[in-house]
């Protein structure tokens, strides 16, 4: 199977079969920095996200037990991070429905949220993707029936 990178000859200089290419390290430098970001509340009932941006990004919802129930993007909010966050407050989302029933404000109760700001549409789906993969979330937001209820 040819994977575009892996054979076109993408690899890092010097680098050897199965290293990283450079698009893959890039990738795995922003989710590690995602994690390395400070956790936040969700704001109180009219409150505002002092912290999210409008921006485009990356974010990972955490549970009061620090447990990683969502890894999602800003594909096309056009208010960036905070606006899908507010989505997600306000129960306007797959997670919000299948986790609390439809009732995002519960996100209220003890959960946050982290993010990083990321404009390049490919990046900001590639680290949801790594993310997903490597912190195995409650919730997958790709329509998928099977997931760890709370």
């Amino acid at each position: 199977m040819h994977f575009r990178g892996y054979m076109e000859g993408e690899r890092v200089r010097g680098a050897k079969k199965g290293d990283m290419t450079e698009e893959q390290g890039k990738i795995t430098e922003l989710l590690t920095e995602l994690l390395r970001q400070e956790l936040h509340g969700f704001p109180p009932r009219r409150g505002k996200f002092e912290a999210a941006s409008n921006r485009k990004g990356v974010y990972i919802i955490h549970s009061p037990l620090d447990e990683v129930l969502h890894v999602g993007s800003t594909p096309h909010a056009k208010g960036g991070l905070e606006q899908r966050l507010r989505d997600r407050l306000h129960g306007n989302s797959s997670f919000t429905e299948k986790y609390f029933g439809g009732e995002g404000a519960r996100l209220r109760e003890g959960y946050k949220y982290r993010f990083v700001e990321i404009d390049n549409g490919r990046q900001r789906a590639l680290v949801e993707a790594l993310g997903i993969g490597q912190l195995c979330p409650v919730h997958i937001g790709h329509g998928l029936d099977d997931y760890a209820p709370n």
